[in-house]
């Protein structure tokens, strides 16, 4: 196994006394790069505070290192110290006595590899040398002293996710009343209910620099990483005290909810997640410096590309009309990577078009839902060949409701020909989810509202901007033990 993804201090080896310039993070490495060739063969490679630790194959098949909770269930175990090398233990150190004749090789350039992976899996390891001499030993608090120690850890196999794997759904959602990441879990798709019963999973507040989240988009991407994509965008700030005007900036220079960042989330297991803010007039000045929003972003994997590519609503001026983006981010989810460009182009330049929904088809092409503000204001398709362009018009919308909605979001059921159609109905009170079910991506039947259909919501009223993904029973039990 070659590939390593892990959560710790990195990029470079770091050890308990070597270790200030390391930040904590995720990093994207291989085996091969661990090794430091050091003049002499020796032990090298080791990263501390490891929150988990991923190594797998091309395949995307392996394992994953984590420390167990602790048996009160208030957060992670105690960070691990690890490492994986091309080369044995017993390569690289020959002894208490050093004797370098007794190795096989004296010299890390004509060391030969394992055919193995050697992985280290610790607690903690004693602090390097090299305050005067390489002779000299640690100072005393980087030692470890003989004394009984206890750590656990748990080795998870990590299988390539398919559908047949696929047990339940997780949706996520925002509150206008708090402007942070909800959850909610269900069984059959069709009936639902809030993790956490209905409080935040993540606060706004905590990871947004506008202190609030809206529109949150969840992905399982074919490695089984889960990705969150959400906007960066408090519409009640000076209502909640989180600042002191009505938006971010002018409003009559540049527009309803005038934001500038996205929020991006990454997590291996749906508990922990990283996060970053990417604000695209900072990245992309000469194009976006003095754009009017960037709202409702999502994530997919483009086959094509090899990457991930997220596509979201842009004003690109404050008073413009709001069109279809997209661009690739980094493999931490950190930042996009490549400049927005257009995904597609509305036939009527006076409609404005937002949230677009992508989903691949059974036949190999993708439809794309999203919101046309026509009167009223609703929900329609466009089908393509390609993942980033190319999307034809349909004329037709594809709701079933009276008024205006908007965010559209489709998603399989398991093991059936079957898509759901969700979106959000903001034109009535209160407002409510509304859900279509297709057999063939041409045809849309209404499952009606929640509460009022087969679609059921047990614990949780006025959701806003939802988006589903398939999840394994495995992990709906991880999320239902630990929000309970």
């Amino acid at each position: 196994m070659e590939n390593i993804t892990y959560y710790g201090r990195g990029p470079w080896e770091n050890y308990q006394n070597r270790r200030a310039a390391a930040r904590l993070g995720i990093y994207h490495q291989t085996v091969t790069e661990q090794f430091h060739p050091y003049v002499r063969p020796q032990e090298n490679g080791t990263k501390t505070d490891v929150r988990w630790w991923r190594l797998t194959n091309d395949a995307g098949r392996g394992i994953e290192i984590a420390p167990l909770l602790s048996k009160e269930g208030s957060g992670v175990g105690l960070p691990l110290s690890m490492s994986a090398l091309h080369y044995t233990i017993d390569q690289l150190d020959d002894g208490i006595d050093k004797d370098q004749r007794i190795l096989p090789c004296s010299h890390s350039a004509t060391l030969p590899e394992a055919d193995c992976t050697n992985l280290c899996i610790d607690l903690i390891q004693q602090g390097q040398a090299c305050i005067d001499s390489w002779a000299a030993r640690p100072l005393d608090r980087y030692m470890v002293h003989a004394q009984d120690m206890e750590y656990s850890f748990r080795i998870t196999p990590i299988i390539k996710p398919e559908e047949k794997d696929m047990a339940g759904y997780v949706m996520v959602y925002h509150k206008d009343a708090d402007h942070s990441l909800h959850m909610a879990l269900s069984r059959d798709g069709y009936s639902w209910k809030a993790l956490n019963n209905d409080r935040p999973i993540v606060n706004g507040d905590s990871i947004a620099q506008q202190r609030g989240i809206r529109d949150p988009h969840i992905y399982r991407s074919p490695d089984g990483t889960f990705y969150i994509a959400a906007t960066d965008l408090h519409v009640f700030g000076k209502r909640d005290g989180k600042r002191d005007t009505e938006w971010e900036r002018d409003g009559a220079k540049y527009g309803w909810g005038n934001n500038r960042g996205l929020v991006l989330m990454k997590s291996n297991d749906l508990i922990h997640w990283t996060h970053t803010v990417f604000r695209l007039d900072e990245a992309f000045p000469e194009r976006f410096g003095e754009l009017g929003c960037a709202w409702a972003p999502e994530t997919i994997y483009d086959p094509e590309e090899g990457k991930l590519m997220v596509y979201f609503t842009i004003r690109a001026t404050g008073k413009g009309k709001t069109k279809l983006y997209y661009a690739y981010a980094n493999d931490e989810f950190t930042k996009l990577v490549t400049e927005p460009q257009l995904l597609f182009e509305y036939p009527d330049e006076r409609i404005q078009v937002l949230d677009a929904d992508i989903i691949p088809m059974p036949d190999g092409r993708y439809c794309m839902t999203y919101c046309a503000q026509e009167n009223p204001g609703g929900i329609k398709m466009a089908i393509s060949d390609h993942i980033n362009r190319g999307y034809q018009y349909q004329p037709q919308q594809i709701d079933a409701e009276k008024g205006s909605c908007e965010a559209p979001t489709m998603y399989k059921l398991i093991g059936q020909d079957k898509w759901i159609l969700m979106y959000d109905i903001f034109s009535i009170r209160p407002h409510n989810f509304g859900f279509m079910e297709t057999t063939d991506f041409k045809t849309f039947r209404s499952l009606g509202h929640f509460g009022d259909g087969r679609t059921q919501r047990a614990n949780f009223s006025e959701q806003k901007h939802g988006a589903v993904t398939a999840i394994t029973e495995e992990e709906a039990l991880r999320l239902e033990d630990f929000w309970k």
